[in-house]
């Protein structure tokens, strides 16, 4: 007998942790290529730029609060499938979350602008 065919648990288990290990590494990328990368080509080509590139297009970058918030979910459902099929799939994931937090929260630090609105809590009251 075929023991690929039995056990397809374990090839479910080793596809969740691949896919991990594959988002670890495209998300700190693209921090690194989108942000970092961007931020620093704005800094050095703003003096010899006819116009202002930090204030007009292209502009810094800003923290996208909904993607962030899609990312969480879909690590928490990957986390969820996989964690009968895969018992260290956990684990791995906290530590991708880890490194997905330190190098976030340093873009955000140093390569992003703040909204030009800010957003408030409505102050209607429900009767």
């Amino acid at each position: 007998m075929n023991l690929r065919k039995l056990c397809w648990e374990t090839m479910f288990g080793q596809e969740l942790v691949k896919l991990t290990i594959m988002d670890t590494i495209f998300s700190v990328a693209s921090v690194i290529i989108g942000e970092f990368f961007r931020s620093s080509l704005l800094r050095m080509l703003n003096c010899c730029w006819p116009w202002d590139l930090e204030k007009t297009f292209p502009g810094y970058p800003q923290f996208d609060v909904a993607e962030n918030i899609l990312h969480l979910v879909n690590n928490q459902g990957m986390i969820w499938m996989g964690m009968f099929m895969a018992p260290g799939l956990p684990l791995l994931n906290l530590i991708k979350l880890f490194i997905l937090m330190q190098v976030k929260s340093l873009s955000v630090l140093t390569c992003n602008s703040p909204h030009d609105t800010v957003f408030k809590a409505s102050r209607k009251t429900i009767i």
